[in-house]
């Protein structure tokens, strides 16, 4: 009787042991694994998975604190249905829940860092036919990125009528525009500094800012304990580079623009 007792309570402190062994094996693997972060090609500040001001922003934070990323390149749209979905712990950095709750996306499942920059919405026309306002659009075509097709209609008052149609870059946006196909076109500045047909093409083109169209751009991450880790990480990683004067580094465009011309 006894020892049928003692076998018993070992048996079940064994399948103990080994459950809870299982978890901690698993939470440790969980917290040990590969970040996957997307990022969207945009010239300068993310040109490609080893090139670009963002990436090392990444770089440098993955190093400072013993971070492993796997950094993948993808469009807007394909960035924002992979954070809709929310079935993988992944991240993007230039990303923002206000972009996705203008895009009219579920965000209850997402979690961001502080601002590390803002960007701002314009309008670019052809400088013989400048657009300078949304009311200027009546009953004209405008073309914008296919990811800001919800963003652009929700800018545009319902008594004017515009055709809008979509393209997935920034060259073809402003080819379209130059060529007169559309009057003018929704682009995000200061990204389209960067891009050297624009630069080409400057004194052709009139470029003018939308007001209220200023949004932050952070680390936004499907919510889960490793990526709150992580967001916390990378708020205090933003503080030191801002307090040290270094983050102007990571973000200001104006040098890339001097080097071009």
């Amino acid at each position: 009787m006894f020892r049928v007792a003692i076998t018993q309570t070992f048996t079940v402190f064994f399948r103990f042991s080994v459950g809870y062994l299982t978890l901690f094996s698993a939470s440790l693997q969980a917290e040990n694994a590969t970040t996957i972060l997307y990022l969207q090609p945009i010239p300068y500040y993310m040109e490609s998975v080893d090139k670009g001001t963002y990436v090392n922003l990444v770089r440098r934070f993955s190093d400072e604190n013993s971070l492993d990323f796997e950094v993948l390149m993808a469009s807007s749209e394909r960035i924002e249905k992979l954070l809709s979905r929310g079935n993988q712990p992944y991240c993007s950095l230039g990303f923002s829940v206000e972009l996705a709750v203008a895009e009219g996306l579920p965000t209850e499942h997402l979690i961001e860092s502080q601002s590390f920059n803002r960007i701002y919405t314009s309008i670019i026309s052809r400088l013989e036919s400048r657009v300078d306002s949304v009311h200027d659009l009546d009953q004209k075509n405008l073309v914008v990125f296919h990811g800001n097709y919800q963003d652009a209609k929700d800018r545009i008052p319902e008594e004017i009528e515009t055709s809008i149609v979509t393209v997935f870059n920034i060259d073809s946006l402003i080819k379209i525009v130059k060529k007169g196909r559309a009057h003018a076109g929704f682009v995000t500045s200061p990204d389209i500094f960067m891009s050297p047909l624009y630069q080409q093409l400057q004194s052709q083109l009139h470029l003018v800012d939308l007001p209220n169209s200023n949004r932050r751009e952070s680390l936004v991450c499907i919510d889960s304990a490793k990526n709150r880790k992580l967001i916390q990480l990378f708020n205090k990683y933003i503080d030191k580079l801002r307090s040290a004067g270094e983050l102007g580094d990571y973000i200001d465009y104006k040098p890339h623009l001097s080097l071009s011309n």
